[in-house]
């Protein structure tokens, strides 16, 4: 399991890698803007980089949103383990037989 500040450096590296790439495509879309307004492209070329470049800009975004998600799943996941752990022992004594056999070859 990735230490906290181990997921901080993954998640901080990926999210700028995504970022910048995106960055990079939203240039691209303004000098083609321009090379089309200035006659240098045809509007049909235009059209086709602009979606080409569109569909990849979409798709960044939605791996930067998984991203956000899986963070904040991340991070609500250990809050519910930390609870947990709080809470063993007080749970262990509540439990019959049968479930604490199956807390405890849970937890090994």
């Amino acid at each position: 399991m990735f230490q906290s500040q181990d997921k901080k450096e993954f998640h901080t590296t990926k999210a700028n890698v995504l970022k910048k790439e995106a960055e990079v495509i939203q240039n691209k879309l303004d000098v083609l803007y321009e090379d089309c307004f200035e006659g240098l492209i045809t509007v049909e070329f235009w059209q086709k980089k602009h979606e080409e470049l569109k569909n990849r800009q979409l798709i960044l975004n939605m791996e930067i949103e998984k991203l956000i998600v899986a963070d904040d799943k991340y991070m609500k996941t250990g809050i519910q383990i930390l609870e947990l752990l709080n809470n063993l022992s007080r749970i262990y004594l509540q439990k019959n037989r049968e479930a604490k056999r199956k807390l405890s070859s849970f937890l090994v």
